[in-house]
């Protein structure tokens, strides 16, 4: 396991392990270079849909490991989830327009 989390788990997962480099995109600098302040949580840049689509796959998989686990019968409700996820998948892929607007927030376009 050592090897692995030396080696190819640290690359994949920088941001988890921080350092300086991964902190500098979140400091609100001056012109002499000081840091003036913080800016908080993730900057969408663009398009966040495939993001938020990786978001929703992981969610559906965590669902259906937690209903295995714990003997629940979700099979009905997962089914729908899962039909909306490939719904999204499906406009995701053909949209020409992002569903964020400039601000970050939720666009009516998409």
């Amino acid at each position: 396991m050592s090897p692995i989390y030396a080696g190819p788990y640290r690359m994949f997962s920088a941001d988890v392990h921080s350092g300086p480099a991964s902190l500098t995109p979140f400091f609100i600098m001056n012109s002499d270079a000081e840091i003036k302040g913080i800016n908080w949580g993730p900057e969408i840049k663009g398009d966040g849909r495939m993001e938020m689509l990786e978001a929703a796959r992981l969610l559906i998989t965590g669902l259906a490991l937690s209903s295995k686990l714990f003997n629940v019968d979700v099979q009905q409700e997962a089914d729908l989830i899962y039909q909306e996820y490939k719904r999204l998948s499906a406009v995701v892929a053909e949209a020409n327009v992002s569903w964020f607007s400039q601000d970050g927030n939720l666009d009516s376009k998409g």
